[in-house]
């Protein structure tokens, strides 16, 4: 596998709520499947009931 670098620009608070975004961004990548990461990203964008109830399974 070869790893890329990309520069992204990441909305927060603070730096360190910005670094913790990151990492928590890289561990998905890494450990999720381009469609897996997809159907998240389609439904945080799109479905806010699903977003909720997987916040909740989530106790987020």
């Amino acid at each position: 596998m070869v790893a890329l670098e990309f520069e992204l620009t990441i909305r927060a608070n603070t730096e360190t709520e910005a670094t913790r975004k990151a990492q928590a961004v890289n561990t998905l990548l890494n450990e999720l499947t381009v469609s897996d990461l997809e159907m998240i990203a389609h439904i945080a964008k799109n479905d806010k009931a699903k977003l909720a109830m997987a916040r909740a399974a989530l106790r987020m």
